[in-house]
C-alpha cells in the first residue's frame, strides 16, 4: 500500500510521461514482487489484490491514453489528455481505497 500510495502522490504534481513511464514501471515490478507474497490468508486477501490489480490496470489505461495522445499531437490537445487520465487516476484512487479498506477488515 505504501507503493501505491506514494506513486499515487507522485503524479498529482506535475508529471512528464517518461517520468510517468518510469515511475509507473517501477511500480509494476514492486507488485509483481510483493502482491504473490501477500498470504495472510484472510477473507478479504482476495478482495486486496483484486482492487491493486484494479488501480494498476487504471495506471497502465492512463499511461496507454497519454500515449495515444503523444503520437495524436495533432488531434489530442493536453486537455484532452488530462480529461482520460484525471478519470483512470481517480478510479485508481477508488481501487486503493478498497483495497485498504479490505486490509482493515
Amino acid at each position: 500500500m505504501v507503493n501505491l500510495k506514494t506513486f499515487q502522490d507522485e503524479i498529482q504534481g506535475d508529471i512528464g510521461f517518461n517520468e510517468y513511464q518510469t515511475k509507473l514501471a517501477r511500480l509494476r515490478v514492486v507488485l509483481a514482487n510483493t502482491l504473490p507474497s501477500f498470504s495472510r490468508h484472510q477473507p478479504n486477501d482476495e478482495m486486496f489484490r483484486q482492487e491493486v490489480e484494479g488501480a494498476l490496470r487504471e495506471y497502465t489505461a492512463a499511461e496507454n491514453w497519454w500515449k495515444t495522445t503523444i503520437a495524436n499531437s495533432t488531434v489530442f490537445t493536453g486537455a484532452d489528455r488530462r480529461e482520460r487520465t484525471n478519470k483512470n487516476f481517480e478510479a485508481a484512487r477508488t481501487h486503493l481505497a478498497n483495497a485498504k479498506s479490505a486490509l482493515v477488515s
